[in-house]
């Protein structure tokens, strides 16, 4: 069973924090980009697809990287390295336009693979550190929970805050995205995609207070 004294525990607390809002703002990069790719810059699927594997690839080679990191600095300042290149992927999405090109995005993409990729071992071994060897697995679902969580409601609260903006600037709801004027489609992407940004700096917060630990 899940002992509820584990959230008492600020590391253990504060690294749950840290990954809801992660995997939050991640989706909305997942969810939203391949169709500003494909609505407003005209991209096919194989061209859309193979793009949005820039970031997986990033991916896989910071997170080896964090593990060495983290053994050598601690996993706070490499988590915290991790959501500050999340964030500024995010943010450099957000200033897409109809004339961005496959390079932009490939440089904005690799940045959040990057981020993901230092941010997720590094604060996985800190919550995984902050409870009983024993209580491992317990720990590790609860945390795979969260970020359960995070990524339905960040799919759900990007799409809202899409069409809200569309909606905002054309005064009409609209059931395919790709039927709106391609300037609300624009304008809608980059305010989302710089709120994912700011939220996704919040997690600097939980992530730069807590203390980095040894496994008990």
């Amino acid at each position: 069973m899940l002992n509820l004294q584990f959230f008492s525990n600020h590391n253990f607390s504060l690294g749950l924090v840290a990954a809801s809002l992660q995997a939050l703002t991640l989706q909305f990069n997942f969810v939203l980009l391949p169709l500003f790719m494909q609505k407003v810059l005209n991209f096919d699927t194989g061209k859309t697809g193979l793009l949005m594997v820039v970031s997986p690839i990033a991916i896989s080679i910071f997170s080896m990287v964090s593990g060495r990191l983290s053994d050598r600095f601690g996993p706070r300042w490499v988590a915290t390295a991790g959501i500050f290149f999340l964030g500024l992927g995010l943010y450099r999405v957000s200033g897409l336009t109809a004339e961005s090109d496959v390079w932009d995005i490939v440089f904005r993409v690799f940045f959040i693979g990057t981020g993901f990729g230092l941010f997720n071992s590094a604060n996985t071994s800190s919550v995984m550190g902050n409870v009983p060897r024993e209580h491992g697995g317990i720990a590790n679902g609860v945390l795979s929970v969260v970020r359960s969580t995070g990524q339905i409601a960040g799919v759900t609260l990007g799409a809202f805050i899409w069409s809200t903006q569309i909606f905002a600037q054309t005064g009409q709801a609209y059931v395919d995205f790709g039927e709106a004027p391609q300037t609300a489609l624009v304008g809608g992407f980059q305010t989302t995609m710089f709120i994912a940004a700011c939220l996704c700096w919040l997690a600097l917060i939980p992530t730069l207070i807590r203390r980095d630990t040894t496994p008990s």
